[in-house]
């Protein structure tokens, strides 16, 4: 299964097979986010608990 997700993302997003380039694009983007709140806190921030209500 994760092979197959690995593969979609490569397909629809590409593959970079350059390390240096990696940590470039990490680097950029260090910090975009800023919360003092964890990220289970920020993903529950983000979901509206629709689906988890219709299982109920």
């Amino acid at each position: 299964m994760s092979s197959l997700i690995r593969q979609a993302i490569h397909s629809a997003y590409g593959h970079v097979d350059d390390e240096g380039e990696t940590r470039r694009a990490l680097a950029a983007t260090f910090g975009a986010v800023t919360s003092d709140k964890s990220g289970e806190q920020l993903v529950d921030g983000i979901r509206s608990g629709r689906r988890l209500a219709a299982l109920s």
